[in-house]
């Protein structure tokens, strides 16, 4: 298992470089282990009702990302960067 509590989701803008939090997680948000997660945009219903159906855990903002953003996965005490896609 996974405790999502010391982490944060952060997209990385290409233009300027600066970073906005996206996602911050509470202790009791947790993923077992061999499993999966998505994050998505509360404006997708449909998409975020057929995740729920197949009983893959859902979190969801209002945030949005780009082609010119990266997305990463911070530790919240330390800023570390953990995982990324597309960071610059």
């Amino acid at each position: 298992e996974l405790n999502l509590g010391d982490y944060k989701l952060v997209k990385k803008t290409q233009d300027s470089g600066k970073e906005y939090e996206l996602k911050s997680w509470s202790k009791n948000d947790i993923i077992s282990g061999n499993s999966y997660f998505y994050w998505v945009n509360s404006n997708y219903l449909e998409k975020i009702q057929e995740f729920q159906s197949q009983n893959i855990k859902v979190f969801t903002t209002t945030g949005t990302i780009s082609s010119t953003n990266g997305i990463g996965l911070k530790l919240k005490s330390n800023n570390e960067l953990v995982d990324s896609y597309n960071w610059f």
